[in-house]
């Protein structure tokens, strides 16, 4: 404990001050860092002291302190520009925190501004998100529209083919009838006549509604193949084996009944106008139903019809396990555990099981010597041998086999070949897009 404190000016001599008592301001035992609790006070005293008695004496002066602990006594001398240091290291010190204070005051205002500013992002996304939900719904209702409504214009095409047929057949009569009534009496003549400027019109315009709809059906069928044929896929040969199977149902047989000559002809005399355009546009019709029905068994739907997203592309990749460069085979659309995944063609189930890195997979053969595979799923819907419907839903989205999280591992092959499944999809999409502005 302290027993008294003096302190001094070396230029003037020693002269004692008196100190607070125990009790007061030194009451308590200082610490280990205590010389700098003593240095404040005795710096407050000093300068208390010399500015009443020397209002124009510098603030900072040598100071010497003694202090006694019983009987030691100890001198600390502190001289003016000990305390100029000291003074100028706190108002440093002072000043670093002022600068602190700023800059966070600053940080905080940028914090706050980028929070509203992620806010607002969210917010656009979140709006972006919804319109692209709607914006999809209303296309798969479409594509679903339009396929119902190309089938119907298929069976209106059909039975307006054999309206056509039939009304031929009633003016080759007329045309026959008219050659034997011609050589009876002139009245009969007359008549005839009038029938034939009737018929005339009418065979015009027969002409002219099957001109322009072979027209029509036959640029929808170049369209269709061109399209067709971005796969790669020989279209052609495809339709001549579409073509040969239906010529496999087309067995026909009975006894020969030999036809009087004077029975009524059934087929249309090749100089009847409109007979031409009618066979071409016949053909042109078959041939549109047959790419439609190839265009059916070919992958060129999309496998994922909910909102996802594509996380990984065709071709070389980093590989998300070991980070080496690698082929992808496939792509890679990321959605929760349990979206469908629907077939992108019709075909057949070749697999359905577990199989190596694929997990759980699905392969479907189709047409052309196309293939699809379905892997990483969660749930398998189909079985090995069953017909499967263009958009049928096959299975499950899932994790299973080597993958880091929920997704459909797509592959398209021609003849056992990975294809890049993208340009099969973007096919479909044009193709739908061309049956819709055929329809308009």
């Amino acid at each position: 404990m302290f027993d008294s404190v003096s302190t001094g000016h070396p230029n003037v001599g020693y002269r004692p001050v008196n100190v607070m008592p125990m009790g007061g301001l030194f009451q308590r035992t200082l610490p280990g860092s205590g010389f700098i609790k003593i240095f404040k006070m005795v710096s407050q005293m000093v300068g208390s002291h010399s500015r009443q008695e020397n209002p124009r004496e510098p603030i900072f002066r040598d100071h010497q302190i003694t202090i006694r602990t019983g009987n030691l006594m100890r001198h600390v001398v502190l001289t003016r520009r000990q305390q100029q240091y000291a003074a100028a290291a706190v108002g440093a010190l002072f000043l670093t925190l002022v600068i602190l204070a700023i800059s966070l005051l600053s940080s905080l205002d940028a914090l706050s501004e980028r929070d509203r500013h992620v806010r607002t992002l969210q917010g656009v996304v979140a709006d972006a998100e919804l319109r692209h939900r709607d914006a999809l719904g209303a296309v798969l209702t479409t594509l679903a529209e339009t396929r119902n409504r190309y089938e119907s214009e298929a069976d209106n095409v059909e039975l307006l083919v054999g309206s056509l047929t039939s009304r031929v057949d009633r003016y080759l009569n007329l045309w026959q009838q008219k050659q034997l009534l011609a050589a009876q009496n002139a009245e009969l003549s007359r008549q005839v006549d009038g029938l034939q400027g009737e018929l005339a019109d009418l065979r015009a315009y027969q002409a002219e509604m099957f001109a322009w709809l072979r027209s029509t059906i036959e640029e929808q069928a170049k369209r269709l193949t061109r399209n067709l044929e971005a796969t790669g896929l020989d279209i052609d040969a495809l339709l001549l084996q579409a073509a040969q199977a239906d010529a496999d149902m087309d067995g026909a047989g009975g006894p020969y009944l030999p036809v009087n000559s004077s029975e009524p002809r059934t087929e249309v005399p090749a100089d009847v106008p409109g007979r031409t355009n009618a066979f071409q546009t016949v053909d042109a019709a078959r041939r549109v139903l047959l790419l439609t029905s190839l265009a059916e068994h070919l992958p060129i739907g999309y496998p994922v019809q909910k909102r996802h997203r594509m996380s990984s592309g065709f071709g070389l990749r980093t590989d998300p396990f070991n980070g080496g460069r690698a082929r992808h085979e496939g792509v890679d659309f990321a959605a929760p555990t349990g979206t469908p995944i629907h077939a992108t063609g019709a075909g057949v189930v070749v697999f359905a099981g577990r199989r190596g890195g694929y997990g759980k997979v699905v392969e479907i053969a189709h047409k052309g010597k196309a293939e699809t595979v379905y892997a990483h799923l969660h749930k398998i819907l189909v079985k090995p041998g069953q017909e499967i419907k263009a958009g049928q839903k096959i299975g499950l989205m899932g994790n299973s086999g080597r993958s880091t999280g929920s997704h459909l591992h797509y592959e398209t092959r021609i003849n056992g070949r990975a294809r890049n499944p993208m340009t099969f999809i973007t096919v479909g999409r044009n193709v739908y897009q061309d049956i819709r502005q055929s329809e308009n």
